[in-house]
């Protein structure tokens, strides 16, 4: 499927596909890449639609049909969860648990500290710890103003909050707001952005990209992308099928009779 697919033109792969394979519509091509790294190609074939509405609109297409919503069992769209308020199935829709596939597995136990570990050769556990809870902070600052922005439809940039904000207190909201740029109904914005940034951190809420940004921060040889690369190298398989979407994931498989043991390319 070439990269301009069309809602219409995924349906159609996903439904050739009836008999021969589960198919899986991904929002993204980085959604691949970590479930390329988890399971095999055989019996599950992976279709990238290169954007969530795209996505989303090819699971409608499926299911507004009730000729194809008969063979459409083996049919299933993974998406992320970002800022809506309900995660799990809906219909053929997967949404994630966490905000995104990446902060669902950068929130298994000792991931985020393992990858820091590799990417910033860190050995002393005071130092590892100092660097995971500053990453932490950094990405839980993000998700605030990412739901900020979301809630109060400003459409904010939040790469803004770029490599000079490490330099800055994690905890200066007022310093965000001036590096974001908002000047308009700045006290609603401020006062939106402390609430949200008031609520305990959680890996799994932040954005993974973020985080993959952030953890990238002063390393020499490592860009977002190669940060991203050693968070699946850290995890295996059957971490990845204990989270909430991998479970999911399995259960629609087995389900399906494609039973996660068919494919699983390394396990535990």
């Amino acid at each position: 499927m070439g990269l301009s697919a069309t809602a219409r033109e995924l349906a159609t792969e996903a439904l050739f596909l009836y008999g021969t394979s589960l198919a899986l519509i991904l929002e993204g091509d980085s959604d691949r890449l970590v479930l390329s790294a988890f399971a095999e190609t055989q019996g599950l074939t992976f279709l990238v639609a290169n954007s969530k509405s795209t996505a989303l609109e090819a699971s409608r297409i499926v299911a507004k049909d009730d000729a194809l919503a008969s063979k459409s069992a083996h049919i299933a769209v993974l998406v992320d969860r970002d800022d809506d308020r309900t995660s799990g199935w809906d219909g053929q829709v997967l949404r994630t648990e966490g905000r995104d596939l990446d902060a669902e597995l950068a929130a298994l136990p000792g991931v985020l500290e393992k990858v820091i570990r590799s990417v910033h050769r860190v050995s002393e556990k005071s130092r590892l710890l100092e660097l995971a809870n500053s990453a932490l902070k950094h990405a839980h600052l993000r998700r605030a103003v990412r739901e900020t922005s979301f809630d109060l439809g400003l459409g904010l940039n939040v790469d803004r909050l770029d490599v000079k904000a490490s330099r800055l207190a994690v905890s200066d909201l007022t310093a965000a707001a001036d590096a974001l740029g908002v000047t308009m109904g700045r006290e609603k914005f401020l006062s939106h952005l402390e609430a949200a940034f008031s609520r305990p951190p959680s890996i799994s809420q932040c954005c993974g990209h973020d985080l993959h940004l952030i953890v990238s921060w002063g390393a020499r040889s490592f860009g977002r992308d190669q940060v991203q690369s050693n968070f699946m190298v850290a995890i295996d398989s059957a971490q990845f099928f204990s989270t909430p979407t991998g479970r999911a994931l399995s259960d629609w498989a087995t389900k399906n009779g494609a039973p996660i043991d068919t494919f699983i390319e390394h396990a535990a």
